[in-house]
């Protein structure tokens, strides 16, 4: 009987050990439009999976993959998930569920994400604009609000504005992307703007021995056709 009850625990203790457990989402937090990449983690979460965060799905989910150049007891299949998160199902800031569908099973993170508001009308906290940009390149920003009503324009030698380019989602309004327009042949410096708010595209640095901050206009340029 000894035996019995021996075998029913350590059965019983490896049966709760390999049930599935959700345990940390990071980061935990995004403004209200999402586009976050995060990672999840926990025991037991297979290869397949879905999540939501409330009741909006996330943008993409992918188990961590096996390397062969790791020892099998130290995989993170299993463990590990890559997502972006979505925008934030009210469009408001706030706590929500963070939820993992494993097998049909659900594992739930209580107020495990925070959405919070965008500072401002929109917020440019990153940008690429390609070494040799000229027209037909693709510039990509990263930030919150770039919606339909933010533009990029194009400014030549004397200050006027001589073209603009729409902002193109890549996923939400946090990542977008402009294309140069066809331009006459020239330098131009650039601006995010929705009429109300201006961000001019520029570098910024600390010059070596000053503490003070340098900052020169990004530009593009336009070659003569």
């Amino acid at each position: 009987m000894r035996r019995l009850l021996l075998w029913s625990s350590v059965a019983g203790f490896t049966a709760c050990l390999l049930q599935p457990t959700l345990a940390t989402i990071t980061p935990d937090y995004s403004y209200v439009d999402g586009c976050q990449s995060v990672i999840i983690q926990g025991h037991h979460l297979g290869t397949a999976a879905s999540a939501k965060i409330g009741n909006a799905p996330f943008v993409s989910l992918q188990a961590a993959e096996n390397d062969p150049d790791v020892p099998e007891y130290a995989q993170d299949v299993g463990f590990k998930y890559y997502g972006v998160v979505p925008a934030s199902p009210s469009g408001e800031s706030g706590w929500f569920d963070v939820t993992l569908t494993v097998d049909g099973e659900e594992l739930t993170i209580p107020s495990g994400w925070y959405y919070r508001a965008c500072p401002g009308e929109f917020v440019v906290d990153a940008y690429d604009v390609p070494a040799d940009a000229t027209v037909g390149s693709t510039i990509s920003f990263q930030g919150c609000s770039l919606n339909d009503s933010v533009q990029l324009d194009f400014i030549d030698y004397t200050g006027v504005v001589v073209a603009s380019a729409p902002l193109v989602s890549d996923c939400s309004t946090a990542f977008v992307h402009a294309d140069v327009p066809s331009l006459p042949a020239g330098d131009y410096s650039m601006a995010l703007t929705n009429g109300n708010s201006t961000f001019y595209l520029q570098t910024c640095f600390s010059e070596s021995g000053d503490t003070g901050v340098t900052c020169i206009q990004d530009t593009v340029s336009v070659a003569a056709r």
